[in-house]
Order: structure tokens, then C-alpha cells, then sequence
């Protein structure tokens, strides 16, 4: 690892959710877990596991990745690897490469994505707005499974009006959360 070792290393605390974070990779250094940001104009490291980077990016929009995950769930006929999205009617939305439980898995911001092909070795690689090519290690009939699952949650969230938006987003509660997962249920 050592061109990331050269990179700045953020405290989780200090880590702001981004429109331009493009990708989040798993990093191994010293014994020590870090989540490398590939984001629009810069790279850095993260002192934390990408499941807490992720927790995190769901926490700042005031849910948690288990309401994320079930929300995701409700949207899309998927149950392996789904996407989750976070914010509301412009989503934020990342594409797991494995499953959320591996030490592997990559996080890729669907908005991000310009193109993809197939790599020649089961897996595809990526083009993200930055200009730069990515290798996933997922297939490539995966990540377009993936892109779809992706497109039907920012369709579904860009399609709500606001009376539907205040029954996900209650005023005295502007983000959603567990609590508010039954109320989802008129809406599908």
C-alpha cells in the first residue's frame, strides 16, 4: 500500500459526505482498516472500516444502513448486494461490488458511473466522472443487475410528490428511520 500511505489519513469524525465521493475501496495497512475515498478532485484515507464510512454516510442524512438496506428492499424485486440510497427525491446512491458482509466489498456512487465493460477476467471495470477506470470485482451482468437496481430507486425517489416525500419524511422527523419504516408501507 504505499502510494495510499502517502495520501492524507481524516479521523471518521472529520469525514463530510460528499456529491463527489466516487468510490470507497477497503485498505489494509499496518494492521490497521481504512476505507480509501476516490472522490471528483482528490484521494484520501479514512482511520475506518468501510462498514463504518458507510454507516456514517447513511447516519449524516439522519437514517442508518439497516433502513437504508430495508428501503432498498421495498423499492427493488433484488435481494442480494442491493444498493442503498440516501437523501430523498436527489439520492445518493452507492452499488455494493460483494456483499455488505465481506471485507472486500467496494462501494461505487451510481451517479459516478459513465461507463462499464467487461475487464476479460470475470469482472468489469468501471469509468467514473473523474476520468478514471476502475476494477470492480463483480461481473459484469452483476453490475448492470446492479445499474438497474440503482436506476429503479433514483426513479422511484425523483417520482415522489411531496405529499408522499412528507409521509418518508415526517416534518418533525426530516430524515427517515426505523421508526418510520411501517408508513412506507402505503406507498407501495
Amino acid at each position: 500500500m504505499k502510494t495510499e500511505e502517502k495520501l492524507n489519513v481524516m479521523p471518521l469524525a472529520n469525514f463530510k459526505v460528499s456529491r463527489e465521493i466516487l468510490l470507497l475501496e477497503p485498505k489494509l495497512c499496518r494492521n490497521l482498516k481504512y476505507t480509501l475515498v476516490h472522490e471528483l478532485h482528490r484521494t484520501y484515507l479514512i482511520n475506518a472500516s468501510i462498514p463504518r464510512v458507510i454507516e456514517k454516510i447513511c447516519n449524516s442524512y439522519g437514517s442508518s444502513f439497516k433502513t437504508a438496506f430495508h428501503l432498498t428492499r421495498r423499492i427493488t424485486p433484488g435481494f442480494k448486494k442491493l444498493p442503498i440510497s440516501v437523501g430523498s427525491t436527489n439520492p445518493l446512491i452507492f452499488i455494493p461490488t460483494a456483499s455488505h458482509t465481506k471485507t472486500y466489498v467496494r462501494w461505487v456512487n451510481y451517479h459516478a458511473i459513465i461507463s462499464y465493460e467487461d475487464s476479460g477476467n470475470g469482472y468489469c471495470t468501471a469509468l467514473l466522472q473523474n476520468g478514471k477506470a476502475y476494477p470492480l470485482n463483480l461481473s459484469l451482468t452483476s453490475l448492470r443487475t446492479q445499474m438497474s437496481h440503482a436506476q429503479q430507486i433514483d426513479r422511484y425517489m425523483q417520482s415522489l410528490s411531496n405529499s408522499e416525500l412528507m409521509k418518508l419524511f415526517p416534518k418533525d422527523d426530516p430524515f427517515i428511520d426505523a421508526k418510520h419504516l411501517d408508513e412506507l408501507e402505503d406507498l407501495f
